[in-house]
């Protein structure tokens, strides 16, 4: 379908399946299109020149979720063809606007079943307002509240056409007024990027209906998204001082509860999340079982982790990063899948992008959700962090075989250690039945044999990864035990992986 008369939507403004095809398509390669410019404008909630990605890689997933639905179910329905890619843009939201943006395509899913787009537009709105802990004026929020307004009371005797035409004039114009709402944009001489990106969303929509592109060689949003800031004394100086966020890491993931919230469930949440971090995000499912966006900056992101885990029945789509990363503009960011949380602050610091297993392995399904084409030429992957054919699917990523394997490799490649020049390595996992003096003692042997000089002229260390419910007694008795050895006996050091489980994983390494 090509837009024009064969566009036209009914009089009760109900989208189709053609339509909400066209509109992700064009959604996606707008958004692509801006994504530069939308990250260098990006200075709120943090200016870590994000949110141009964050966007287009959120809506991008949703794009090919709607494109794998009509493919599989041709005649799959408007109302569950939005529900699609609602669900892949919750699983595969990026950052502070893609979480947002998330819940707003959710809320507008669940609104066009009601009553068509008016009504998806006030409950996408609503969604994306009640899933933000602190919201503030001249973002996102602002935009797509004024759309809501547009949508729910305008003439509904005019055709659809000239209503969504309103509607992008107006997102257009709320757009505008962002820098003179929120003083981190004023001080930056920049308009809002999460809301510039939102813009496109709806002009992308328009474009559909319309048949032709909305903007009809106008300038486009990002074109002003850059503007002189008013002086300190100016009467239209905004007033609403709202500190960008000193918080060092941003935290993702995917929640699912088994029944909905209660009332009083949810206040009790965000009080625990928010009292880890700021930029809070947290997401409302639409029925039973929904799995919910979530997002938040923090100093504190192992903390943040043991809340989501002990408040939700899944956590799942776990994602880590620094928001003060090493500036390395030529190297393909690295990406590492790890098992527990130990190391993920460390790495993340070195400029990684940290995926974490939740309450179970991870999918092919969940890794693919949380990378983009430009993450996979440097992947490494854990394998005690996988589902087993997870690690298939994904040909050209370095396997390892725990996360302090993983760790350690980093560093040597962080370091410019020569591989070849690394000290020997042996790593095993042990169950709570195993016998740890035994596997240690069997493990410490080969290091002997393959040591090249005597073992007397050498160190070994040992490090002890383990579960919570990896038994107490065999740490101790496996203590006492290498106290015994001569006559450099090894030096243990146990690390608590804070994951649930009965097992330890362990490094041997000898130094000479």
């Amino acid at each position: 379908m090509k837009g024009g008369e064969d566009a036209a939507v009914s009089d009760q403004w109900l989208l189709t399946p053609d339509h909400v095809h066209q509109w992700m398509n064009e959604a996606a390669q707008q958004l692509t299109q801006a994504r530069d410019a939308l990250n260098r404008a990006n200075v709120f909630p943090v200016a870590d020149a994000d949110t141009g990605t964050n966007m287009a890689v959120t809506i991008s997933h949703a794009a090919r979720a709607a494109q794998a639905a009509t493919r599989t179910q041709p005649h799959i329905e408007a109302n569950a063809l939005l529900s699609e890619v609602a669900r892949a843009a919750m699983h595969s939201a990026r950052g502070n606007s893609g979480a947002i943006l998330a819940q707003w395509l959710n809320g507008f899913a669940h609104g066009h079943t009601q009553a068509g787009v008016p009504a998806a537009c006030v409950e996408g709105a609503d969604s994306a307002y009640r899933a933000v802990a602190d919201p503030v004026d001249g973002t996102v929020l602002t935009v797509a509240h004024a759309v809501a307004r547009a949508a729910s009371t305008g003439d509904t005797t005019t055709d659809a056409a000239t209503r969504i035409d309103n509607l992008a004039e107006v997102a257009y114009t709320s757009f505008l007024a962002t820098n003179t709402q929120l003083d981190a944009l004023a001080d930056h001489g920049v308009r809002d990027a999460g809301a510039c990106g939102f813009v496109l969303i709806i002009q992308a929509l328009a474009t559909t209906i319309l048949g032709h592109h909305h903007t009809n060689g106008r300038p486009t949003p990002q074109d002003f998204l850059r503007v002189t800031p008013p002086a300190p004394d100016h009467p239209n100086r905004p007033h609403t001082t709202t500190d960008t966020t000193t918080a060092g890491y941003e935290v993702t993931a995917l929640l699912t509860w088994n029944k909905p919230l209660s009332p009083t469930q949810r206040p009790g949440i965000e009080r625990r999340l928010k009292d880890a971090g700021d930029s809070l995000v947290l997401g409302r499912g639409v029925s039973p079982n929904d799995s919910v966006p979530f997002h938040i900056h923090t100093d504190h992101p192992e903390r943040v982790l043991n809340i989501c885990a002990d408040v939700a029945d899944q956590v799942s789509h776990i994602a880590l990063r620094s928001l003060t990363p090493p500036h390395t503009p030529d190297a393909p960011q690295p990406v590492v899948v790890l098992r527990t949380p130990v190391f993920a602050r460390e790495l993340a610091r070195t400029g990684a992008l940290v995926i974490l297993t939740g309450t179970h392995h991870i999918t092919t399904e969940e890794l693919t959700a949380l990378l983009d084409d430009t993450h996979t030429s440097n992947l490494h992957i854990t394998n005690r962090a996988t589902h087993p054919h997870t690690a298939a699917a994904f040909p050209h990523a370095t396997p390892h075989p725990n996360d302090i394997a993983l760790a350690t490799h980093l560093t040597h490649h962080a370091w410019a250690i020569d591989p070849n020049d690394t000290p020997p390595t042996t790593h095993l996992t042990l169950t709570r039945d195993d016998n740890p003096i035994t596997a240690i003692t069997n493990a410490l042997n080969t290091l002997t044999d393959a040591a090249p000089q005597p073992a007397t002229n050498g160190t070994t260390t040992i490090t002890m990864l383990t579960d919570t419910h990896y038994p107490a007694h065999h740490i101790s008795a496996l203590t006492h035990h290498l106290t015994t050895l001569h006559p450099t006996p090894p030096h243990l050091t146990v690390i608590p992986a804070h994951t649930a489980g009965t097992t330890a994983d362990i490094t041997l390494t000898r130094h000479h």
